[in-house]
């Protein structure tokens, strides 16, 4: 019997995380940094630099932590305080952390507006999809053969280059999604 898997954000997960990223917008400098990804996970080197921040997210921003880890920014998750040199995130209102970024409402587009206004960082577009969406560690390039039996044969058969996460062994992989990921993540367009 084939499990049951569905490509998310340009890479394969396993259906059970895949509805978790409907509906998601963001605005300018996403969009103007995905602009420029053309190719998602494809001939990625392994010792591309990071993002200029890492992040601790509150507990209560799943969603904003896994669009982080998306567009390849260190989440780490779920986090109660800041670690030393990261930036903590947060909804709540009270933080008693000094610098803490404190986001408002509950759509993670917005939440993810306000994190690269208020922490002045932007996407790298070589980074977007290059960590594990549950795990945040940066997935590696695992040969076709290694992968064989761990995903569908219809997606053995037809692709190329896998990712695998090394903490928790998901297999990612370029998957029909990636453009409309990158739609999702494009500001809306105006009308005339």
């Amino acid at each position: 019997m084939e499990p049951n898997f569905s490509s998310v954000s340009g890479i394969s997960l396993h259906a059970k995380h895949h509805r978790r990223y409907d509906n998601l917008l963001v605005a300018d400098t996403v969009g103007d940094a995905l602009r420029a990804a053309r190719v998602v996970m494809v001939n990625k080197p392994s010792n591309l630099p990071g993002p200029s921040a890492s992040l601790d997210v509150d507990g209560m921003l799943g969603r904003l932590a896994k669009w982080l880890r998306i567009l390849g920014f260190d989440a780490a998750f779920p986090r109660s305080r800041p670690s030393e040199g990261r930036l903590f995130i947060t909804a709540r209102r009270s933080a008693p952390y000094a610098g803490a970024i404190v986001v408002s409402g509950d759509d993670p587009s917005d939440q993810l507006r306000q994190v690269l206004k208020q922490a002045g960082i932007r996407p790298d577009p070589r980074l977007f999809l290059s960590r594990c969406l549950i795990c945040n560690l940066p997935v590696r390039a695992v040969r076709r053969e290694d992968v064989a039996g761990k995903v569908p044969d219809r997606i053995l058969e037809k692709t190329a280059l896998f990712h695998e996460c090394p903490e928790c062994g998901r297999i990612y992989w370029e998957g029909s999604q990636a453009e409309r990921i990158k739609k999702r993540l494009q500001p809306p367009s105006k009308t005339p």
